[in-house]
């Protein structure tokens, strides 16, 4: 079957330069959408990109990697941590693993290979304070440092392998009246929280809160140095944090609850499937 191919007009096209997300917004007219891959799933998956293309995707106990071409480079099973919540691959090469269901972190290398030890969140004489219910993670540009949302106690946490470095935001749901927790992640140094019915939080390295955009219904946000890319009613909408200037990506298809966009192809989550896409401009 031919690639399908839908054309939208459009003013812009996010290009992106070796390991930075997004470099540069320029502007053209037309963008002509090619079908390149899909995969399919019958369960629910968790996955994400790393800086050089390649594809991680964990189906409940299993981990995958696969090339930017879609051929299976490595595969673990993971069957003592049952599924994996979350892959965070700001490392290539020590990759951050959560299991919600354990409540504990642990690393595997580019080849998917367990390496050092398990964190385990509810060892409070380890972690350096109380955790009770951990349901988001992520890696921290901070070296042996990561950024833990304590739901139960409505917590931020800042755990360090050095205690003393350790930090805790305590009620921070009640504080910034969250009402739901949908991404959690550090980007250019600063830790990003997404609720989407109250918006966007921004916090610096030392948790206080920097910006509050009041953006509702947004179902995924990626992040560059000067721009924010938030999915929204099928549309990336990208703006321009120095000017506010916003521009709208109309997407090929229907459902879409996450995107990964890595030069010239975007990938994009909908219906247990990941459909990747090639970016013609004209």
């Amino acid at each position: 079957m031919k690639n399908k191919r839908i054309i939208f007009s459009l003013l812009i096209f996010v290009s992106f330069f070796e390991i930075r997300m997004y470099s540069q917004v320029y502007f053209y007219q037309t963008i002509e959408w090619k079908k390149d891959t899909i995969l399919t799933f019958t369960n629910e998956i968790v996955w994400n990109l790393d800086h050089f293309g390649n594809l991680y995707i964990a189906d409940k106990d299993n981990l995958k990697k696969l090339d930017p071409n879609g051929k299976k480079m490595f595969s673990q099973s993971l069957k003592k941590y049952g599924e994996i919540a979350k892959i965070d691959v700001r490392n290539p090469m020590k990759i951050l693993l959560f299991s919600e269901q354990q409540q504990s972190l642990f690393y595997v290398d580019n080849t998917l290979t367990k390496q050092e030890n398990d964190i385990d969140l509810g060892d409070a004489e380890t972690i350096g304070f109380e955790i009770n219910y951990a349901t988001k993670v992520s890696s921290s540009s901070q070296s042996d440092k990561i950024w833990v949302y304590d739901q139960e106690n409505s917590t931020i946490n800042l755990i360090a392998s050095n205690q003393a470095q350790s930090l805790k935001i305590e009620n921070s749901a009640g504080l910034l009246n969250f009402s739901k927790v949908n991404q959690f992640f550090e980007a250019n140094g600063n830790l990003w929280i997404v609720d989407p019915q109250k918006g966007i939080f921004t916090f610096d390295i030392y948790g206080t809160l920097l910006s509050h955009l009041e953006i509702n219904e947004i179902t995924w946000l990626e992040v560059d140095e000067n721009y924010i890319y938030y999915l929204k009613e099928n549309k990336i909408i990208i703006t321009n944090l120095n000017s506010n200037s916003k521009k709208e990506l109309i997407l090929p298809i229907k459902n879409v609850v996450k995107f990964k966009i890595r030069e010239k192809s975007i990938y994009l989550e909908s219906e247990n499937s990941i459909f990747k896409y090639k970016m013609e401009i004209f």
